[in-house]
């Protein structure tokens, strides 16, 4: 199915709300752990699903509404979705925010390259030059970051590739599976692998968050669950090559933020590069023939 008028909407309003959560992260600082932030945007999710349940159990049997038809494109996004979130918190709070988010959300750059080594999808000759202009923009809009070679550059740079896996997976997942079943094993296995790293770590750290840094971590829960169940949705809709189109504007959104809450405007080269991931982007959506791709 692929239906870009109803995709489309759903895929930039997880875009606002994906720069959202990445914006409070960064209101949060570097006082909370990326680990405790991690788990704690897991967990509020999972409870919120978790809340919900009585009601869709009101339509399908619980066996029916957690059955997994597909359990390795399931494990393939915990296990990257997970990795993911980890590495983007982490680059978030070490780097500029729009620096990281601009990283992790080149991401749809790597999606052919995947679909090519999971799925055997051939890329077109043709989609070789958009990549690489893709790929300049980011280069342009990193400027210094990426010659200093930071920590939280590498971190955000495996985020990006480990985000393509789990934009992948999460496009599979949808063939046969629901995006409340999708989601809810995504945060309940996440929530275990990221307690399971440091979990002394947390039990330590949480008596210590402020009023302020609860607000905003549960504004980082909530619309982190949004964005994930929005683009869980859209990509039951519109293929994942097309959405990753549009997921760029989560770049503009995030500019945006860092104006209103850092008054740091974006740069001429910031502007050109954005502009140049964005064409990248709607460039490859033109040039990718290939009318039976379901990826």
């Amino acid at each position: 199915m692929h239906n870009p008028s109803k995709g489309i909407p759903l895929v930039l309003l997880s875009c606002f709300a994906a720069a959202g959560m990445a914006t409070a992260v960064k209101l949060i600082g570097s006082q909370v752990s990326s680990n405790s932030i991690s788990l704690i945007r897991f967990l509020i999710s999972l409870v919120v699903l978790i809340g919900a349940l009585p009601f869709i159990r009101k339509k399908k049997p619980l066996k029916e509404v957690l059955k997994v038809s597909d359990w390795r494109s399931t494990i393939v996004r915990i296990l990257s979705a997970t990795a993911t979130l980890l590495c983007y918190f982490y680059a978030i709070q070490k780097i500029p925010l729009s620096t990281a988010v601009v990283i992790i959300f080149s991401s749809p750059l790597y999606i052919p390259i995947i679909s090519l080594i999971w799925k055997k999808i051939p890329i077109p000759p043709l989609i070789w030059w958009p990549l690489l202009i893709g790929f300049a923009g980011v280069v342009l809009i990193v400027g210094p970051d990426f010659s200093s070679f930071h920590a939280g550059f590498i971190a955000g740079v495996v985020a990006s590739v480990l985000a393509a896996i789990s934009y992948v997976a999460t496009r599979v997942q949808a063939k046969c599976e629901t995006p409340y079943r999708m989601n809810f094993y995504l945060f309940l296995f996440g929530s275990i692998i990221i307690f399971l790293i440091s979990p002394r770590a947390f039990v330590s750290e949480i008596g210590t968050f402020t009023g302020k840094e609860w607000l905003l971590l549960g504004i980082v829960g909530f619309s982190g669950l949004i964005y994930q169940y929005l683009l869980s949705v859209a990509v039951r809709t519109i293929r994942i090559r097309f959405a990753g189109a549009f997921l760029y504007f989560t770049i503009i959104f995030a500019f945006l933020g860092e104006w209103l809450f850092f008054n740091k405007t974006p740069s001429f080269y910031n502007y050109l590069g954005v502009l140049m991931i964005m064409f990248s982007g709607v460039l490859m959506t033109i040039l990718d023939t290939n009318k039976n791709l379901k990826i």
